[in-house]
């Protein structure tokens, strides 16, 4: 909790309390209730997890909670460990970033133009609907296994949510907008960086959050499935030999999932702070 304080008449109060008394504010208290419950919930998992782990889920030598949390910390001494981190992290981050710089400009024209936009319409609502899974054979086919067909498969599964968010971002602009545009007689690079930009950033960091979960899963299952180098085979390989490390392998994607998703949430507040969704969100 902060503790800076504003001045009240005569009296600093404390941020965080409410200024009648010593008692903490609504806010406060909502904030606590929130982690409340959120401690809660994590607690009830837990507590299943252990349950199963100790009746049905013995026989499979299925782990408790503390067993996946030994095994992890015994894997995160080794440099097999730390490779397969490397290796995911690695093909979902160049995936995201070409669907991103494909995605984004193409999304961008054919916002710009309504005809380009219902001309296209029919193949960006059949593409986007293709189960990555079902071109996986194709992939292994003509890229063979390794890093570009699991790269390959991260581009396609990422690129439809910027594609589309791009497209709809340009799309939406007022024509009042416009208008400004054509009486100023602008640049293209003064249009995207005075009137495109702001009015797309909240569609595109929406798209860029949705694609960058996409990213990691598709690595992951191609991964998985098509024996790239990462956390994928590794999970494969250790599935019959220890179940133990295979949860641990999979609590590390999770893991990489969660701070994939806090460190766009932040960079979401840092390039929208002007927006109204994020003024409330800064106290």
């Amino acid at each position: 909790m902060s503790t800076s304080t504003i001045s009240e008449g005569s009296r600093p109060v404390q941020a965080g309390r409410d200024p009648r008394g010593g008692r903490p504010s609504p806010v406060s208290r909502a904030r606590l209730a929130s982690w409340a419950q959120r401690l809660g919930a994590f607690v009830v998992v837990l507590a299943l997890w252990t349950w199963f782990a100790k009746t049905r889920g013995a026989n499979a030598d299925f782990p408790t909670p503390l067993e996946a949390v030994d095994k992890l910390l015994q894997l995160v001494r080794t440099a097999t460990y730390w490779r397969a981190v490397g290796e995911t992290t690695y093909t979902a981050v160049l995936g995201f970033l070409i669907a991103a710089l494909v995605g984004i400009p193409v999304g961008m024209l054919l916002g710009m133009s309504r005809r380009a936009q219902r001309s296209t319409q029919f193949l960006v609502d059949f593409g986007r609907t293709i189960p990555v899974i079902a071109i996986l054979p194709l992939a292994i086919l003509v890229l063979h296994i390794g890093r570009t067909m699991a790269v390959f498969l991260v581009f396609f599964g990422a690129i439809w949510p910027l594609l589309i968010q791009a497209t709809y971002a340009v799309a939406q602009i007022t024509p009042q907008a416009r208008q400004v545009v054509r009486a100023f007689h602008l640049s293209r690079i003064e249009r995207i960086r005075f009137v495109y930009a702001p009015s797309m950033m909240p569609f595109l960091t929406t798209g860029l959050r949705i694609a960058a979960s996409i990213s990691l899963l598709m690595a992951v299952t191609a991964e998985f499935l098509g024996r790239a180098p990462g956390l994928g085979v590794v999970m494969r390989d250790s599935a019959d030999i220890d179940p133990h490390a295979t949860f641990a392998y999979m609590f590390t994607a999770g893991v990489l999932g969660m701070l994939l998703n806090v460190a766009l949430v932040a960079l979401q507040k840092r390039v929208l702070w002007w927006h109204p969704s994020q003024r409330g969100k800064a106290r």
